[in-house]
């Protein structure tokens, strides 16, 4: 016989649940699980009211007998179409059925879904398009997970894929696998079998005008910029990770919810921190308003939220009143280069970036991000920090977007007069600078497109006049040995040397240089050297503001799941462990160098951008 709890009773027997997880973190079950818990309190049998009768003998679900059920297994189709392993778990629990009561039992998707489907027996697995799902959706953390019966439904539910996989392991362990199985008969009894477990979190509540965050959705424009995208991907997983909810993120065309957290410009025009380096957060008629004035003004916003407003640990609670509100004003320093978005120092603001063109996935199933998305996180560094000319390097046929992205921006890309694909491009502001001449030499030696740019400017309005170049030099590639990759370098610095020979004998003998780019190698290097001993100085070392940081570092990770970075990894070692460099040559002064370390630096490329104020004398 079907259990005859309903589904009143089990949403009560769920709330009286809920507060106990609340107030203790406490996994509240029957039966002996080989989960680990270590995260959760404790564990106890199922208790309903203490006025409820006990459920009778006969009430227990008949899940198959002597070859027969009425029971089918139903999978979320987002389980079912992206989770392998996970539809393998639920294949093996019809596979025992089988193998103890010759009963057969169908694996179906939820995309089957019918009116009909929805009054028979079946077990549930993930949030289904099943109404008895939807009973448990939003009451779930990310670590929690539930086995029950509601109804004619047996459902094992979780608040990500990981519960939900442990309430299958779950399920298949104590319900099955541990039973004695009379009469070639399997039953689920909702009194032993039920299982509820909740974990504890860094956060445990907040409350947003009286309702818990973890039901609101967050709101983001239409067509968002790239901050208020990336902030709101950020914020909700740096959530999910310390809260335990995992927010849906739609675009303002949804329809209107009660409970929402709008960002950026969904906040209004009225919103100053949208048109001002500030930040600003408020709530107003049961909404969570977040917005900011650019770059840093998102990065500060989410710092402020992760570290001051809701610090995670200790299973804190908060509150956010009817008509809380904070405004901050955005803080800028030299140790991670933020100082130089301010107005430029000298005669010319100049930026080298190796943007890491070409990769987004590795063997091992790590991705570094969307090239598209690191573009956009590139581009706004740029805009940010308005150098009149940029060097990249590994900068090739994946970039195509990035030329009208720069073209929008003001910027004009350097004429190569060669064939080869130009991996490393110049690209000056014509508002600034007028070129004059320019070129690319591919180097020779070992095959692998390292190269330089050259142009002559004139800084317009003036008689000043310069020679810039963006370079890479040969890295330790896997397929050479250090030897000859350190050779290679050396060839590279031999041949930069030579065409700057060639660029003075051409009439341009008088004018200052500046020199950028990937050198992969350190100062102390025999190819440096080779630099320094005919006359150029390493920019950082005579700059009037610097910071001493290297800006190579490892590759950050991006979660696909969330759509954001879940691993950022920062530079570590001062400037002389860096193998990015600016040189200049006498006719130069230095006025500022920074390696950029703040966010989207970190993200973007393994490389971060170094920026230079020179003036010419």
């Amino acid at each position: 016989m079907y259990s005859v709890f309903d589904k009143r009773f089990i949403a009560l027997i769920l709330a009286v649940l809920m507060l106990l997880a609340a107030l203790t973190g406490c996994t509240v079950g029957g039966g002996d699980s080989s989960e680990d818990n270590s995260d959760s309190d404790s564990s106890k049998p199922l208790e309903s009211e203490s006025d409820s009768e006990p459920t009778p003998e006969d009430d227990r679900i008949v899940l198959a007998s002597n070859g027969k059920s009425k029971f089918t297994i139903w999978v979320a189709n987002d389980i079912y179409a992206s989770y392998p392993d996970v539809v393998t778990q639920v294949n093996n629990i019809a596979v025992f059925i089988r193998s103890k009561t010759d009963a057969s039992i169908s694996v179906m998707s939820d995309a089957s879904y019918s009116v009909r489907a929805s009054k028979n027996a079946g077990i549930l697995i993930g949030n289904t398009r099943f109404a008895e799902s939807q009973e448990l959706g939003s009451e779930m953390k990310n670590k929690d997970y539930y086995v029950g019966a509601l109804g004619n439904k047996i459902l094992l539910y979780g608040g990500d894929i990981d519960g939900i996989s442990k309430a299958i392991r779950y399920f298949y362990i104590t319900v099955l696998n541990t039973q004695k199985v009379v009469d070639k008969t399997i039953v689920f009894d909702p009194e032993e079998h039920t299982f509820f477990q909740t974990a504890k979190y860094d956060i445990n509540s907040i409350s947003c005008d009286g309702t818990e965050l973890g039901k609101f959705n967050i709101v983001l424009p239409s067509e968002p910029t790239v901050n208020e995208s990336y902030f709101a991907y950020s914020l909700r997983y740096w959530l999910y990770q310390k809260y335990g909810y995992r927010m849906d993120i739609v675009d303002e065309k949804a329809p209107e919810g009660e409970n929402e957290i709008l960002i950026g410009s969904m906040c209004g025009e009225t919103e100053s921190a949208v048109r001002t380096n500030e930040y600003s957060i408020s709530v107003s008629d049961g909404k969570l308003c977040l917005a900011a004035g650019g770059m840093l003004a998102y990065d500060q916003l989410y710092s402020y939220i992760t570290n001051e407003l809701w610090r995670a640990g200790g299973s804190a609670d908060y509150t956010l009143s009817a008509d809380y509100s904070h405004i901050g004003t955005v803080q800028t320093e030299i140790s991670d280069g933020s100082a130089l978005t301010s107005a430029k120092m000298g005669d010319v603001r100049a930026m080298f970036y190796n943007v890491f063109g070409g990769v987004e996935n590795y063997e091992d199933g790590t991705t570094t991000g969307p090239i598209p998305l690191r573009q956009s996180l590139q581009f706004e560094m740029i805009r940010s920090y308005v150098p009149d000319i940029v060097g990249f390097q590994e900068y090739n046929v994946n970039y195509e977007r990035f030329v009208y992205m720069m073209t929008d921006l003001g910027y004009e890309q350097v004429p190569s007069n060669s064939t080869a694909r130009n991996q490393n491009p110049i690209f000056f502001n014509n508002d600034t600078l007028r070129l004059i001449d320019s070129g690319y030499l591919v180097y020779t030696g070992i095959d692998d497109q390292k190269a330089a740019s050259w142009a002559v400017f004139n800084i317009r309005g003036t008689d000043k006049s310069f020679v810039a170049i963006s370079t890479h030099f040969m890295w330790n590639s896997p397929n050479i040995t250090e030897t000859e990759a350190d050779s290679a370098r050396e060839s590279n610095a031999e041949e930069l040397l030579a065409l700057i020979s060639g660029l003075r004998n051409k009439g341009y003998g008088e004018l200052p240089i500046i020199v950028g780019g990937d050198f992969n190698c350190k100062s102390d290097s025999t190819p440096i050297e080779k630099l320094t001993n005919s006359g150029f100085t390493c920019a950082q070392e005579v700059a009037r503001i610097k910071n001493d940081t290297n800006g190579h570092h490892s590759y950050s990770r991006y979660d696909t799941k969330f759509e954001t970075y879940s691993i950022v990894y920062e530079p570590t070692g001062d400037h002389s462990e860096a193998i990015d460099h600016i040189f200049v040559t006498s006719g130069i002064s230095v006025d500022s160098f920074a390696a950029i370390t703040d966010m989207y630096a970190l993200l973007a490329s393994d490389h971060c951008p170094t920026v230079t104020d020179i003036t010419i004398n």
